[in-house]
């Protein structure tokens, strides 16, 4: 896709995500919390002239996901080949997700019991629309022989300049190298596409087998932040580690 295209694409979407979230702060149609009132207009300055918000709201949000990439859909790595996700992978997905869920249950907020199909169709078609926005690049691990090891991804969403790598493996494939590998060659990819200046990977503090992954493949930690916990296994303590170009 030609890149005026995906920033178009990038705008719209952008545009419709942020009128969702709008309203679900605001409240919007009839009945809804919202009606009758403009919380987003505000006074501006001493001289008391109403402006709209939501055009430095939106401004701020496009900001954070117009950072539109043009990467590959396939990328070798070795002994793994990584490829966007499609719909017809959606089975394998699921149950790749559910023989993992005691290693990826306590660290990711969607790896619950009920995952199933559905769940599996939904990342997908998300993926391919996120993908064509340009804000998210998503792909499934494979074997030379087809297996699926796992999915890793990046991500637009920390701003011009960065892209964010997440990941997952498939438990039977856990502790060989396989995550390693794939972070390794998405990141050389990440760092030759226009803009880019850094790759990060966040997880949190108790994260080992993350934390063991980025270690190995070159990320050097740069940040300690902190936020409420989303998954049970999680403490209130993010790590943000990085990879910039002259190390790639």
């Amino acid at each position: 896709m030609a890149p005026t295209i995906r920033v178009t694409l990038a705008v719209v979407v952008g545009i419709r995500r942020f009128e969702k979230r709008l309203k679900a702060v605001h409240g919007a149609g009839p009945g809804g919390h919202g009606r009758g009132i403009r919380p987003w207009l505000r006074r501006d300055g001493e001289n008391g002239q109403r402006r709209d918000s939501r055009k430095d709201l939106l401004r701020v949000h496009l900001s954070s996901t117009l950072t539109a990439m043009e990467a590959p859909e396939m990328i070798n790595a070795g002994e793994l080949v990584l490829k966007r996700w499609e719909p017809e992978w959606a089975e394998e997905a699921a149950a790749a997700v559910r023989e993992s869920l005691p290693e990826l249950e306590p660290f990711l907020p969607w790896a619950t019991a009920g995952y199933g199909l559905e769940e599996s169709r939904a990342y997908i078609r998300s993926s391919v629309e996120n993908w064509a926005a340009g804000t998210e690049s998503n792909y499934a691990i494979f074997t030379s022989t087809g297996e699926l090891v796992g999915s890793i991804g990046l991500m637009t969403r920390m701003g011009p300049g960065t892209l964010e790598i997440g990941y997952w493996t498939r438990t039977p494939w856990a502790g060989r190298g396989y995550m390693t590998a794939a972070v390794r060659a998405l990141t050389r990819v990440a760092l030759t596409l226009s803009g880019v200046e850094r790759v990060v990977i966040r997880y949190d503090a108790a994260n080992r087998p993350s934390a063991a992954v980025a270690a190995k493949a070159g990320f050097t930690e740069v940040d300690r932040s902190y936020r409420e916990p989303a998954a049970p296994g999680e403490t209130d303590v993010i790590v943000t580690a990085e990879r910039r170009a002259a190390a790639a």
